[in-house]
């Protein structure tokens, strides 16, 4: 591997109505119960509190690439969330991921929206050993989830942490969903400026991705790093999803 690392991605990043109908998926899958895992340092730097689960994905990679709808079943701080999923237009058809080496032979995590059986949206992004996204209860706490690996090396690769937006340390020097999504969000939009969106009914931007290799270096492989940066923008996108009217 040399010492700098790049990945293109051409994106399609779809702002606007992605109207689709979700019918009752026939797969279902239930996270595993709570792992026990030691305290350690590195989660209790960026965690006040956090569950690890144990995530088999297979059957709803399955779902998404036969029929693009899945739903997923998962226990969070007692509750059990049913998901119901449906893969979007995020990735164009002509995608690549490119490092200095050429194009990649990784696949590409499948990027999905939906809602909650309560109405509550729903943006997760799916590959195997990997769920990165964040929706929200009944009483509208931003719930996320991702890979434990992304914190600690030595986590299996089906091992997943999930917590409460509001667990998220503000002292914490880490990094984590909630972290990413904020710096996307930091420059906000002027409230009282009339917004483009509002006279088109669709937006398409095609958008290229660097990363470097710190990047690889932190989420330690090519696949990684590509997944992880599909699915912040999928998290994006379906926050942007409602923030318009048309």
């Amino acid at each position: 591997m040399k010492t700098s690392l790049q990945l293109l991605y051409v994106t399609l990043f779809l702002l606007g109505n992605m109207g689709y109908s979700i019918v009752s998926a026939q797969t279902k899958i239930q996270s595993a119960d709570l792992i026990e895992h030691s305290n350690s340092s590195d989660l209790t730097q960026t965690f006040s509190s956090y569950e690890v689960k144990n995530v088999d994905l297979s059957s709803n990679i399955a779902d998404l690439k036969q029929r693009g709808e899945t739903e997923l079943t998962l226990d969070f701080d007692g509750v059990t969330y049913t998901l119901d999923l449906a893969k979007n237009g995020l990735l164009s058809p002509q995608y690549a991921a490119r490092t200095a080496e050429g194009v990649t032979t990784t696949s590409p995590a499948i990027p999905t929206d939906g809602f909650t059986h309560a109405g509550e949206r729903v943006g997760l992004t799916l590959n195997q050993d990997f769920l990165y996204g964040s929706w929200s209860s009944d009483e509208g706490e931003r719930i996320f989830v991702e890979p434990l690996r992304f914190h600690l090396t030595s986590a299996r690769s089906e091992q997943h942490i999930v917590y409460f937006s509001k667990d998220v340390l503000d002292t914490t020097t880490g990094s984590c969903g909630v972290t990413a999504e904020h710096h996307i969000h930091a420059e906000k939009r002027n409230p009282e400026g009339q917004s483009e969106m509002e006279n088109n009914p669709c937006l398409e931007v095609e958008i290229a991705l660097a990363a470097d290799y710190s990047m690889f270096q932190k989420y330690g492989s090519v696949q990684d790093v590509e997944d992880r940066n599909i699915g912040v923008m999928n998290d994006v996108q379906t926050n942007y999803l409602d923030e318009f009217d048309y």
